[in-house]
């Protein structure tokens, strides 16, 4: 058993790191009370100021609205400690930075 802290932000067990990009980091994590997997976005510390905290909630509102097949769908955004966060469907397969 690894003896590494799980990192836990408000109810999401995070699992591992899916990518990284100019704005911030997506993670596959557990909602450990819905029992599901999902994708946790989180901008990067330290690099906000407000009015970018409130573009990365607006970003995840407009979003939020949208209804595809083609488009994962946003379920909530959140704050825990010093860290607001989208949570979004997470999905399987090849990642989309592969074909760049």
């Amino acid at each position: 058993k690894s003896s590494q802290p799980v990192l836990q932000i408000d109810r999401f067990q995070v699992i591992e790191r899916l990518g990284m990009g100019g704005f911030g980091t997506v993670w596959k994590a557990l909602d450990t009370e819905l029992g599901r997997t999902v994708a946790l976005k989180i901008p990067r510390r330290g690099r906000l100021a407000k009015a970018d905290v409130d573009e990365f909630k607006h970003e995840a509102r407009v979003a939020a609205k949208l209804r595809h097949a083609n488009i994962v769908t946003v379920h909530e955004i959140g704050h825990d400690g010093d860290n607001d966060f989208i949570i979004s469907d997470y999905i399987e397969g090849v990642s989309l930075a592969r074909f760049n």
